[in-house]
């Protein structure tokens, strides 16, 4: 008999959890205690979950060696905050090995991880010198940065972001920048050695967290500064005692920027990964600048926050020490039948927990029913909007081709000669680049209600390449661009959809001209193997960051340099390319230029020969003219006052500054009657042209590539 009870005392364990999820810390602090509790609590809500927490007290190789650890263990999901970009090793082995990996806090240097949740440390930075431009206001803002550390990836972005900006204000001026280690004592021993020599005097120290803030303060303080003249301003804004909240509070700081840890949403997250739910890859949260003027209000928030945190902490031990005394009152229960009371208690014991924590889940999921329905009615909402916008562009259609039909037969009429001629195409030109963007949007919308389809046809994709190309050759000799073809000489034929693969290739070879400088060259390059088809589009432009890369098929993104455009031409692209059953990519590098790169099969299932009618396509240039010849354009005014034979010194000078070259023209047709007119392409050419020149009158577009106005 008691051997039986052992065997069933032994088949009654606890439950084994459906998921095990390891969690890298890089180091310890306040910030991270707080979001490993955060991590716990919302664990709490799922049973199956079991958390296994490690911290390399800011140890890289340490880190590296728990995440290993980690993989060796086979765990169902990983949570990392890399401590320094050497760890992304460890991430990608994880990665490779098939465990999903949540990448939170800091970015690694690789792209190999399942998902990104945390604050945008590069607009963190750009935020806080926004703040300090508004302090500064008049007067001159000299600024000491207190860095992190080099080798990490949030002390990286931080200092780009909050310099990138601190370059837009003409008041404020980085005078020194200080490595430091995220510590206290490190920021005040670099503080300390630069006021030990001559340096450049300061009013502002940004430090990239509140600890290294007080370090400096603490060293500005031993040399005897005017402590009322120098204001100090950190990043966490931790609200707990002697926390950067607490010391903005108390006018130690001017200000903090709250580094938001929201375990609950990494948790959230996890579990949407882990049931095979829809996430996003990028999950930026939201933050906010803490002053003296909010900084009251958020503490007593917190306070509020942390009664009931430790609510359900307490609620937690309860409810987990009476499971535990529920154990061990079941294992005496088969080991000793007799004791029949106990098995009550028990029960009764059960009972109770089961009720709690069926409370609290049904608190949880009321909570997580109301974000729900929330985030379904901003979908709706956004949708809404799209319908509204579509619908707007679908309206164009009917007054654009009244306008297009009297403009073309004005074209045709022979009596129209001159200016009136010129402005007559340039009605023309604008008319038709005014329907291909409405037409975009409409096929756009078209692809997101998965309307799009195929018509397939069967065509020789060398011979048309080629032809595609040669529409483009009048437009790039005006840049002296020289345009090549690669394709071997035999037939290679392909069913597709012409107009579709004739689109993608227009819409790739308007960017290469737009972007490629004079005396450039774009290479096309066809590749056949495997029964795939490869076809590139290479350029020596300016190329783009690797960020821009790697969002720049993604609808209504457009890169910080671009020309034009709505944002949408790569994004139809890449839905054209996706009917076709093919991948398309992008590699590029700044100031070497880029290669676009798409591939399709060599055949589409359902191809009706019958259904097969090809039509003449050919690329309108002209849509592109203003922003892909502005440069050859621009330079040849850029010097020229009206034209030598109607110069007049008694006239006004005017300085037309605009990067669209039609518009330079007409306002030229219109002033140059009157005054001696000078053109510029974009704001910094324009400035020159201003000091040089000095004109009376500026007519300036306000938002243009380079400099804006």
């Amino acid at each position: 008999m008691t051997i039986f009870c052992i065997l069933i005392l032994c088949s009654c364990g606890r439950r084994k959890p459906e998921y095990v999820i390891g969690v890298s810390q890089c180091s310890e602090d306040e910030w991270r205690k707080k979001f490993n509790d955060e991590l716990r609590i919302a664990a709490f809500s799922d049973s199956n979950v079991e958390l296994k927490i490690s911290t390399a007290y800011d140890d890289a190789k340490l880190q590296i060696e728990q995440i290993d650890k980690f993989v060796d263990m086979k765990v169902d999901l990983l949570i990392v905050a890399p401590g320094q970009v050497t760890v992304s090793e460890a991430i990608e082995r994880a990665y490779d090995k098939g465990i999903p990996v949540i990448v939170f806090d800091r970015r690694p240097r690789s792209d190999k991880y399942t998902a990104y949740i945390g604050a945008d440390n590069e607009e963190t930075g750009r935020n806080i010198a926004r703040y300090l431009s508004a302090m500064v206001k008049k007067e001159e803002g000299k600024i000491v940065e207190i860095c992190g550390l080099s080798t990490s990836a949030s002390g990286i972005e931080r200092r780009r972001g909050f310099d990138d900006e601190v370059a837009k204000h003409d008041n404020m001026d980085v005078v020194e920048h200080l490595e430091a280690d995220w510590t206290n004592q490190m920021a005040y021993h670099k503080m300390d050695s630069l006021l030990s020599v001559p340096h450049t005097s300061f009013n502002y120290v940004f430090a990239h967290n509140d600890r290294m803030a007080m370090g400096a303060k603490k060293a500005a303080r031993k040399h005897g500064l005017d402590l009322s003249k120098i204001h100090f301003i950190g990043i966490d804004a931790m609200p707990q005692k002697g926390g950067g909240m607490q010391l903005v509070r108390d006018g130690e700081l001017l200000a903090s920027y709250i580094y938001p840890t929201r375990g609950d949403k990494v948790m959230e997250l996890a579990m949407d990964i882990l049931g095979k739910k829809k996430f996003k890859k990028e999950n930026l949260l939201s933050s906010a600048l803490v002053t003296s003027d909010n900084a009251s209000v958020l503490l007593m928030q917190d306070e509020e926050l942390k009664r009931q945190s430790a609510y359900l902490l307490s609620l937690r031990k309860r409810v987990e020490a009476t499971t535990n005394a529920f154990d061990t009152q079941r294992s005496y229960l088969f080991m000793l039948i007799f004791m029949v009371a106990l098995l009550i208690v028990a029960c009764v014991l059960a009972v109770k927990a089961y009720l709690a924590k069926t409370k609290y889940n049904a608190r949880l999921k009321d909570s997580m029913r109301k974000q729900k329905n929330m985030t379904e009615e901003m979908e709706r909402m956004t949708q809404k909007q799209l319908r509204f916008f579509t619908n707007v562009s679908h309206e164009l259609r009917t007054p654009l081709t009244l306008i297009s039909g009297p403009a073309d037969r004005l074209a045709e009429y022979h009596g129209i000669s001159g200016e009136a001629r010129k402005l007559v195409e340039m009605i023309r030109r604008n008319v038709g680049i005014l329907t291909q963007m409405v037409s975009e949007i409409l096929e756009f919308r078209k692809i997101q209600n998965d309307k799009a389809t195929l018509m397939l046809n069967r065509f020789d994709l060398a011979s048309d390449l080629k032809t595609w190309a040669d529409d483009f050759k009048t437009v790039a000799e005006r840049k002296q661009i020289a345009i090549s073809v690669v394709a071997a000489e035999e037939p290679n034929v392909v069913i597709a959809d012409r107009e579709k693969i004739a689109h993608i290739f227009f819409n790739l070879m308007t960017n290469a001209i737009k972007y490629t400088p004079v005396k450039g060259a774009i290479v096309i390059s066809l590749k056949h193997a495997d029964g795939i088809y490869s076809i590139s589009v290479a350029d020596n432009g300016k190329g783009m960051s690797g960020d821009d890369a790697q969002h720049i098929f993604e609808r209504f993104y457009q890169a910080s340099d671009s020309v034009g455009g709505t944002g949408i031409g790569l994004a139809i692209v890449k839905a054209y390319v996706d009917l076709h059953r093919g991948t398309v990519g992008v590699e590029s590098e700044p100031g070497k230029g880029s290669v676009f790169t798409f591939t399709i099969p060599e055949t589409q299932p359902g191809y009706d020969e019958k259904l097969d009618k090809q039509t003449l396509i050919q690329a309108d240039t002209q849509l592109i003219d203003d922003y892909s010849v502005k440069d050859v354009i621009a330079k040849q005014n850029l010097s020229i006052v009206t034209g030598s034979e109607d110069y007049d010194s008694n006239r006004p000078l005017v300085l037309i500054i605009d990067d669209n070259a039609s518009m330079r023209s007409y306002l030229r047709s219109i002033l140059s009657l009157r005054y001696n007119v000078m053109e510029a392409q974009n704001g910094e050419e324009g400035l020159a042209v201003a000091k040089k020149n000095v004109p009376q009158l500026v007519v300036c577009d306000v938002m243009m590539p380079v400099l804006a106005m």
